[in-house]
């Protein structure tokens, strides 16, 4: 229409339906409402470039302000990466994360990775049912000296039930306070989530 919703009515409507358990019904809502762009590379994982600027949907990736760490689009050489910038101080372990629609089945999350960390734990990206908050797949730790777009790989497993929602997020691997006190920057490109492919044996 001529006046269709604003990202603030979406916003509060998208919190709404998540809230009340309705993800299937708020992921179609949002499907709706995104640009022909947008609708055209939306994958099982939305934004694995990081090529549009983030949204305030769970569908999308969360990079709401942090006290003592920054994270922010960047463009290297033209190639647009997320970038988070540690401080040092102590933070919430939760760096990002998006909300996925994943079915039961197996998949593979693969992304690239370059910078230097110095963290007691590192940094894990992991991937979480909704209902339970259950981890069915997460990476190495991450931390030390990366090379440049070090490849890393998650496998998981999509159970039949109690998960039709997942959460895909990067956090500081911690146990206390002081575990999340990390230095450094690091950046993240090429994030893809596909099926796992089981090839047969002739």
């Amino acid at each position: 229409s001529s006046a269709p919703p604003t990202p603030k009515e979406l916003e509060s409507y998208s919190t709404l339906l998540t809230d009340a358990g309705l993800y299937e019904l708020a992921y179609n809502a949002w499907l709706q409402f995104l640009g022909p762009e947008q609708l055209q590379v939306a994958g099982l994982l939305f934004n694995g470039g990081f090529d549009f600027a983030p949204s305030t949907s769970p569908f999308d990736w969360d990079m709401k302000a942090k006290q003592g760490v920054v994270i922010e689009r960047v463009a290297v050489a033209g190639n647009p990466m997320l970038e988070i910038q540690f401080s040092g101080s102590r933070i919430n372990p939760l760096l990002t994360s998006q909300t996925t629609m994943l079915m039961p089945g197996d998949y593979v999350l693969v992304g690239d990775a370059q910078g230097l960390v110095r963290s007691r734990r590192g940094l894990r990206w992991r991937i979480r049912c909704v209902a339970d908050n259950k981890v069915i797949g997460e990476s190495a730790p991450l931390n030390g000296a990366l090379d440049n777009k070090e490849k890393f790989e998650i496998s998981l497993s999509v159970p039949s039930t109690n998960c039709r929602a997942q959460r895909v997020e990067l956090a500081i691997e911690a146990f206390s306070g002081s575990d999340t006190m990390t230095t450094g920057q690091i950046r993240f490109d090429n994030l893809t989530l596909r099926r796992h492919e089981i090839t047969q044996a002739p």
